[in-house]
């Protein structure tokens, strides 16, 4: 029982971090970011 218990709360922690726009603004800013480097380059 503990064990799906477990993997109930880490599935959750992936999708609510997944789905988080605070995670993909980051990440979509650095994203774009690199890639502005690599054309002003």
């Amino acid at each position: 029982m503990e064990r799906n218990e477990i993997t109930n709360v880490t599935s959750s922690r992936l999708s609510s971090v997944l789905t988080d726009i605070h995670f993909w603004v980051p990440v979509a800013v650095l994203l774009a970011g690199l890639l502005l480097l690599k054309f002003i380059r």
